[in-house]
C-alpha cells in the first residue's frame, strides 16, 4: 500500500497536480487544513537539506524562509530575507542546564549597548548596564556593584546600615548586625565616621601595622600604645616610647586643661615648653584665674609644696639643698660665680622677717623690724639685729693644777691637748706663793691656743686662720711656774657650734 501511495505521490507531482493541502502518512489520514504539507509518522522523521557553511553561503538568491542544516556549525539556519540566522535550537540556554559550552562564545546577555534584567514574578530584581555596572533594587546602578533596599553579605562580612538605618553604611560581622555590635559605620551627611565593637567585658579594637598591633582601644574605653593591656585606671597608656606635645607658648602646645572644671568662668590649667630667645627655653606650669588655685606637689598623697594663687609657698617639712658639685674646680656655670640662694619676705614691708641678699648689699640680715630698699649695710657676713641664733651647743671645761715643791729655780710646765673644737679661750687662773715670805721673783703663766700659734713667756702672736664648717682647729692649754710659787690653776673652757 505504501508503495502505492508514494507512486500516486510521484505522478501528481510530476504531474504539477495542485492542491490546498497533502498529507503523507501510513495511515491514510487527510491532512490538517492548516497545513499545506502535513507528514505524520512515529518511526521517522523529516531531513532537511544538509550543507556546509560555504555551501550554504554560496546558494544563489535563497527564498526568505528557506531552511537548511548547517554541518559546519551543527546548526539549523534560515534564511530571514536579508541575512542567514541560526534557529538557536543549539544554542539557547535550558532551564535544566546546558552541555558543551564554550565560555569564549557563549553567553547570556546582549550583543547590543542594551541592559541585561533579571526578573523574579515579574518584577526586575537584577539589572546589569551595558556600561558593566550591576544594580541590586536598583535600575540606575552607578557602581560596579550597586544594592540598594537591603544589605549585603560576604562570606562572614555583613554590608549595609548595620542596623542604623538608610542614614548610615558600615560593615560588620554578620552576627554583630546590631546598634551596638557593629565594626563601622559613618552617616550620609559625612560628619561621622564611628568605630566600634560589642562590649562583651573583654577585647579592644587595635589599630595594626603589618598585623601587629601597635595601638588598642579596650573595651573600658582606656587606650593603649605599645601595649594591648592598659592599666584599667589609665585613659592613655604608652609603652615603648614617649609622649611628645607641641612646644609654643599658646593654647594650641604643651598640654592644655579643661577650662573651668568646677564651672564659673576663666579658670584654666596647662603645661607649656617654649623659647624664650636664642636657646633659653622656659618651662611653665600654671593654674589660673582666682587667688585660691593652687599647684601642689604630693608625695604619698599628701601635700609637700603647695603655691597659692596668691604667690605664696608652702613646704611642709622643710628644705634641702644639696650641692654636689659645691666642691669641685669647676663651678656651677663654669664661671668663678657658684649661684645664689635667695629667701625673702616682702623686703620692702614692715612684715618682713628674713632677708639673704637685699637690696644695698651681700650681707645676711635676720630681723624683725622693718628695712627700707637699700637700707642693708655690710657687706658680708651675717648680721643678727635681734632675737640671736637658736642652735646646739657642745662645751667642755678643764681645768688643771700645777704643785711646785721648790723655792729656787723653775720647776715645772706642762701643754695638755684639749681635742678639737670650734673655739676655746682661758677660763680660769690662780697662783699660790706661801714657800717664802721674802719678796722674789714668782712666776707663773696660763694660755690657751689652736695648734700652728704656741705659748711661751715673752713671745708675741698675731695668728689667723680660717676653717670650713666642717673643719675644727685642735687646741691646747699650757702652764708653768717656778721660782717661789708652789701652786697654779688653769682652766680652758671650750665650745662647738652645730
Amino acid at each position: 500500500m505504501l508503495k502505492i501511495t508514494s507512486l500516486c505521490l510521484l505522478i501528481i507531482l510530476s504531474g504539477n497536480f495542485i492542491s490546498q493541502n497533502v498529507g503523507i502518512n501510513s495511515t491514510g489520514v487527510a491532512p490538517d487544513n492548516s497545513a499545506a504539507l502535513d507528514i505524520s509518522a512515529t518511526d521517522k522523521g523529516i531531513l532537511i537539506p544538509r550543507v556546509t557553511s560555504a555551501q550554504r553561503a554560496a546558494i544563489a538568491s535563497p527564498a526568505t524562509g528557506l531552511l537548511v542544516y548547517d554541518l559546519t556549525l551543527s546548526d539549523f539556519y534560515y534564511f530571514d530575507g536579508v541575512v542567514w540566522s541560526s534557529t538557536g535550537a543549539k544554542s539557547e540556554w535550558k532551564i535544566l542546564g546546558n552541555t558543551g559550552t564554550n565560555a569564549a562564545t557563549n553567553f547570556i546577555g546582549t550583543t547590543d549597548a542594551t541592559d541585561l534584567v533579571i526578573r523574579t514574578t515579574n518584577t526586575e530584581k537584577v539589572r546589569v548596564t551595558s556600561g558593566g555596572n550591576v544594580g541590586i533594587g536598583i535600575t540606575l546602578p552607578i557602581q560596579k556593584l550597586d544594592v540598594q533596599g537591603g544589605n549585603a553579605r560576604i562570606n562572614n562580612t555583613f554590608i549595609g546600615d548595620v542596623g542604623h538605618g538608610a542614614g548610615w553604611g558600615g560593615i560588620s560581622h554578620s552576627s554583630q548586625i546590631s546598634t551596638t555590635g557593629y565594626s563601622l559605620i559613618s552617616s550620609s551627611d559625612g560628619n561621622y565616621t564611628l568605630i566600634n565593637k560589642q562590649n562583651t567585658g573583654a577585647g579592644f579594637i587595635g589599630f595594626r601595622q603589618g598585623n601587629v598591633d601597635m595601638a588598642v582601644i579596650d573595651f573600658r574605653g582606656n587606650m593603649g600604645i605599645g601595649t594591648t593591656g592598659p592599666n584599667s585606671v589609665a585613659r592613655l597608656q604608652v609603652v615603648g616610647g614617649s609622649i611628645m606635645p607641641a612646644t609654643g607658648n599658646s593654647s594650641a602646645a604643651g598640654i592644655f586643661f579643661p577650662e573651668n572644671p568646677g564651672g564659673g568662668g576663666g579658670d584654666f590649667a596647662y603645661i607649656r615648653h617654649y623659647v624664650e630667645s636664642g636657646e633659653n627655653t622656659k618651662l611653665v606650669i600654671a593654674n589660673g584665674n582666682d587667688s585660691d588655685d593652687d599647684i601642689d606637689f604630693q608625695t604619698g598623697s599628701t601635700s609637700r609644696i603647695n603655691i597659692d594663687g596668691d604667690g605664696s609657698v608652702t613646704i611642709a617639712k622643710g628644705v634641702l639643698f644639696d650641692c654636689n658639685d659645691c666642691g669641685s674646680t669647676t663651678t656651677i656655670d663654669g664661671t668663678g660665680n657658684w649661684g645664689d640662694l635667695v629667701i625673702q619676705g616682702r623686703v620692702l614691708s614692715s612684715n618682713s622677717n628674713i632677708h639673704l641678699s637685699p637690696p644695698g648689699g651681700t650681707k645676711v640680715i635676720i630681723n624683725s623690724s622693718y628695712r627700707s630698699a637699700g637700707g642693708a649695710t655690710g657687706t658680708t657676713g651675717l648680721d643678727i639685729e635681734d632675737g640671736g641664733i637658736r642652735m646646739r651647743k657642745n662645751y667642755r671645761y678643764y681645768q688643771r693644777y700645777f704643785y711646785t715643791t721648790s723655792s729656787n729655780g723653775y720647776d715645772g710646765a706642762a701643754t695638755y691637748n684639749l681635742g678639737s673644737w670650734d673655739f676655746c679661750s682661758l677660763a680660769h687662773f690662780g697662783f699660790k706663793n706661801n714657800a717664802s715670805s721674802t719678796d722674789e721673783d714668782d712666776d707663773a703663766q696660763c694660755a690657751v691656743y689652736p695648734n700652728g700659734a704656741g705659748a711661751g713667756e715673752q713671745t708675741n702672736y698675731d695668728y689667723y686662720f680660717t676653717e670650713q664648717y666642717n673643719t675644727k682647729r685642735t687646741w691646747y692649754m699650757y702652764m708653768e711656774a717656778y721660782e717661789d710659787t708652789n701652786g697654779i690653776t688653769c682652766g680652758a673652757s671650750c665650745m662647738n657650734f652645730e
